[in-house]
């Protein structure tokens, strides 16, 4: 039985926002499988705005110069107006209320976004590292959208700050516990957020370390610094001092008992709540 794209009924079901990876707004219902109901493009980017602004609504004349500012006014006005009848006919008439000279979404939608920061506030980090799937609408590019597109790139940045920051406590947790293969799984994502972030490259290298994997250690450690060298830029204290460990550790007159950098690996550890803390502050100066 093929979905149907229009529904004039209330929304049945569960609608899931995915607002990384293959981003999309999907209709979950357990008796059939999940339904795509927008891609990426302005009508996802026109919900996903909705759904994280303050009170769930904006002005007509913010939501054209967002994802409309290419156009004439007349023909902005046009534009939204379509998108908000394609919005209706996939997701149901019941969804956004346009009355007044604001578009409001009062239909309730479940996110990514939200299900992260929720598990960070809640000092649930392994859930949030799990439910990051990658960067905040990586795709999303189209003309009159470049006040979109900023918004959308801070977001981006401060949920992957977060994500960062999380995953750092639980790589040095999964260390202290033994989970090598998780706290280097874990650390190659991070890594490969940003390369020129030298977080990424000094987890790498310590959960290697604290495998008791040398020579993979100092193999890492040769490459950040080939990298650093032809991007010119300079190595973190932070990040010379675990390099020289890893050479230290991988030289052939290094003793077999030298001991691992298990001060690193407790930094963080037991600093879930703190951490949660931290990020709710940073919620709160956000919506200032």
């Amino acid at each position: 039985m093929t979905n149907v794209d229009r529904t004039d009924e209330p929304v049945r079901g569960t609608l899931i926002l995915a607002t990384s990876g293959d981003e999309a707004l999907h209709r979950v219902d357990e008796r059939r499988d999940p339904t795509k109901l927008l891609g990426s493009g302005k009508h996802l980017a026109l919900i996903t705005y909705l759904a994280f602004s303050p009170g769930r609504s904006a002005t007509r004349e913010h939501l054209i110069d967002l994802l409309w500012a290419n156009q004439d006014p007349v023909s902005a006005k046009h534009a939204l107006s379509q998108a908000i009848w394609h919005v209706r006919q996939r997701i149901g008439n019941d969804a956004l209320d346009s009355a007044g000279g604001k578009i409001a979404l009062v239909i309730p939608i479940e996110s990514d976004r939200d299900s992260f920061l929720q598990a960070v506030e809640q000092g649930d980090l392994e859930a949030a590292v799990r439910i990051y799937q990658g960067d905040f609408l990586p795709r999303f590019a189209a003309p009159g959208g470049a006040e979109f597109e900023q918004w959308a790139d801070l977001e981006r940045r401060r949920l992957r700050r977060t994500f960062v920051r999380a995953a750092e406590v639980v790589v040095r947790n999964s260390l202290s516990e033994a989970r090598f293969r998780e706290a280097q799984k874990l650390a190659r994502r991070v890594r490969e957020l940003d390369l020129q972030h030298q977080l990424g490259w000094r987890l790498v290298i310590e959960s290697h370390l604290s495998a008791g994997d040398r020579v993979t250690a100092a193999v890492e450690a040769d490459a950040l610094e080939h990298l650093l060298e032809s991007e010119r830029q300079g190595m973190e204290p932070a990040t010379r001092a675990l390099v020289r460990a890893a050479r230290e550790q991988c030289a052939p007159d290094a003793s077999t008992d030298v001991e691992r950098p298990d001060e690193l690996v407790a930094e963080l550890i037991g600093r879930e709540r703190e951490f949660s803390t931290i990020v709710r502050a940073g919620e709160r100066m956000g919506q200032s």
